[in-house]
């Protein structure tokens, strides 16, 4: 034989006999595959939402909580100028940026220089209403 034929690099037998003959994914793995990308992506997709819908409701319960705050300290002056308040309960229906919501004001004497204000948003919104309460002892004079 000649040298080239006795060279192990030209007698080597080829490798396809280590491979599969058919090498890939199958239709199963591909399957699994998507069914677990498609959970992953539901999953986020609900949580995205989800989380809109809290930063709606929490930013309305920071812009309500301003609004009793200045309801109570507009009490406190009018107590303060005209030195009494008319006790009992109030419930009207307004409007606060173009949305309805239910107020109710309560105003109890705790003491002849003291009230107890209470104020109760109801914001009808959703599944669950949007309630937030508030309350608050006014005085007639600073000392």
């Amino acid at each position: 034989m000649s040298r080239i034929g006795n060279n192990l690099f030209f007698n080597r037998e080829p490798r396809t006999a280590h491979r599969k003959p058919n090498s890939g994914f199958t239709l199963i793995e591909i399957m699994v595959t998507v069914a677990v990308l498609s959970v992953g992506i539901i999953v986020i997709y609900q949580t995205f939402f989800i989380s809109l819908d809290v930063f709606a409701r929490y930013g309305d319960v920071l812009r309500i909580s301003y609004e009793m705050d200045e309801i109570i300290w507009r009490l406190q002056n009018d107590l303060v100028i005209n030195e009494a308040l008319f006790a009992g309960d109030n419930a009207p229906i307004v409007m606060l940026a173009g949305e309805r919501m239910d107020i109710r004001l309560n105003i109890n004497y705790a003491d002849e220089d003291m009230y107890m204000v209470g104020l109760h948003f109801i914001k009808p919104k959703g599944k669950t209403p949007l309630k937030i309460s508030k309350a608050a002892y006014l005085l007639k004079r600073f000392y």
